[in-house]
């Protein structure tokens, strides 16, 4: 018998070392963690500015705008980024300081990522619309602000100090460079008036020789800081999220210079994946919507958007899966939601004129669902079919909607409003004596062979989702032209070219004879006008 294994004692070095980290974590408040971070980054800065003047004559000029787009745009896309000619493969690690690692590789794809944070907790990676791998490392180019540095060094002081408790502080200097106070303004510290509470190296008030021109620029070097971060210490991903939005409420409090970097960063993060498009929903404050400024901070972030995806509708798409598409009018004043005014503001942007028929696709859809909506209810409550007809038709003349999308839209909730029998023998004369009630309201609305077309493909489709029916299709469709709802000419051009794949062979041969009959009466009608 083995004798038992021996259990290893933390030793007194081990155990002096974590209560020592402790202690560092646990005796800092904010105002202290402030400080560490203003003087770190400044102190990286200013040694970067040393090194570029020192340098300058003996090698290239820093890389251009274009090294950090394409820098941010490959995090973007989770590829490796290159750093002064070295791939982020064969780039040198010198020690665990950059989270760079094999131990603190990040894992993505659709797979959960099991790696410990800096706390040993498990954490998993979490993408907002991209379905591609989070690289190993992500290197930035170095930069005149020097993100790499700054990285290095935000990374390395993450395993001294809490960024768990204060990760909130941490975003608040890095885009505003010092902690925010609520409306917006820099918390000062009144013991000591003289101390410096904000840095300059900060989204807000970190600028280039290029002036406003290189706000996008700024933005995107500050938004690979972040990226990096947070990918670092992945458990900052919600406290990233839920600061951004509470950074979108003091949009009063901040310059317009200001609100357009903040714009242009929440762009270039929604971009990249590291927060959801959700925080945009911040904005919608009744304050900030009747001053105009969620609208125009809404509208910096959409334009810088498309500009970085170079994909209209995949921004379009992320709108929609956030639940903004139907509250975009809710980002303009109350007294300009027309829509007129808001196709004028859309179209002041070569960008965003893609919204327009977005956002007229989305009214047209919200109007189609009232008109069902009133139909079914005329349609339950026993209305005449003139009456029905009316509405239908004040609609139609009120919203221009197209007659084709119109009885379409009359079928289906006809369709809707009956509780079919569910004997197929018998569901047969039950449509056929709930359509001949209301087929004079379809007619009303196939005045155009699009219209006829459109409900015969309609009729095809429901027929064979809906098993029941699969027998119904050629008796409802005799009755439409008897009903003069149908047209020989759309009945006989849907026969021969545009019908739907949908069970198509089922319906062509249910129709094969009265198509034919259509064609010799059609013949036949030809032959006495030539005599």
């Amino acid at each position: 018998m083995n004798p038992p294994s021996k259990v290893e004692k933390p030793t007194l070095v081990g155990v002096r070392s974590k209560a020592r980290k402790r202690d560092e974590r646990e005796k800092l408040d904010p105002v202290g963690f402030r400080d560490q971070i203003i003087n770190g980054l400044e102190q990286v800065s200013q040694g970067n500015k040393s090194q570029n003047s020192t340098s300058t004559q003996q090698r290239p000029r820093s890389p251009q705008n274009s090294d950090i787009t394409n820098a941010v745009e490959k995090i973007a896309l989770d590829e490796p980024v290159a750093v002064n000619g070295k791939d982020a493969g064969s780039q040198d690690t010198n020690d665990g300081e950059t989270g760079s690692s094999p131990d603190n590789e990040v894992r993505g794809g659709d797979q959960d990522d099991s790696s410990s944070d800096s706390g040993g907790t498990p954490t998993h990676t979490r993408k907002h619309g991209t379905g591609s791998p989070v690289p190993p490392q992500l290197v930035i180019p170095a930069t005149p602000l020097d993100v790499e540095g700054i990285s290095k060094y935000l990374d390395h002081l993450g395993s001294k100090l809490d960024y768990r408790r204060y990760g909130d502080v941490l975003f608040d200097i890095i885009i505003a460079g010092g902690i925010l106070a609520p409306g917006g303004e820099i918390k000062t510290d009144t013991s000591d008036p003289s101390k410096k509470v904000r840095t300059d190296v900060c989204l807000f008030l970190y600028h280039t020789d290029s002036g406003d021109a290189n706000d996008l620029l700024i933005a995107k070097s500050f938004a690979s800081i972040i990226i990096r971060i947070v990918r670092r210490y992945k458990y900052l991903e919600k406290t990233l999220d839920e600061e951004l939005k509470r950074i979108i409420l003091f949009l009063r409090g901040f310059t317009n210079s200001e609100r357009i970097k903040l714009a242009k960063l929440t762009a270039v993060l929604i971009n990249a994946g590291q927060c959801p498009a959700t925080v945009l929903g911040s904005a919608l404050q009744d304050t900030l919507v009747k001053d105009g400024l969620a609208l125009d901070f809404f509208f910096n972030v959409l334009e810088t958007w498309v500009q970085e995806r170079q994909d209209p509708a995949s921004v379009w798409n992320s709108l929609r899966k956030a639940n903004l598409d139907s509250k975009i009018p809710e980002f303009f004043p109350s007294n300009k939601r027309n829509s007129e005014h808001i196709y004028a503001t859309f179209r002041q942007s070569p960008h965003l004129k893609f919204l327009v028929d977005y956002q007229k696709a989305q009214e047209n859809n919200a109007v189609k669902k009232e008109l069902a909506s009133q139909v079914e209810t005329l349609v339950t409550d026993g209305a005449s079919v003139k009456e029905i007809i009316a509405t239908v038709k004040d609609a139609v003349n009120k919203h221009s909607l197209p007659e084709h999308e119109v009885v379409v839209l009359l079928w289906n909730t006809l369709m809707k409003c009956v509780e079919w029998n569910k004997k197929e023998e018998l569901v047969t004369e039950q449509a056929m004596k709930h359509l001949r009630t209301y087929s004079s309201l379809l007619a009303n609305f196939t005045n155009t062979a699009k219209a006829e077309l459109s409900l015969i493909i309609t009729v095809q489709e429901y027929c064979y989702e809906n098993m029941n029916f699969m027998k119904s299709f050629q008796k409802i469709i005799i009755l439409f032209y008897k009903t003069d709802i149908l047209s020989e000419d759309s009945i006989i051009k849907w026969y021969k070219e545009s019908h739907s794949p949908k069970g198509k062979s089922v319906f062509l041969e249910q129709s094969k004879k009265f198509v034919e009959w259509l064609q010799t009466a059609e013949s036949e009608d030809e032959d006495e006008e030539d005599e």
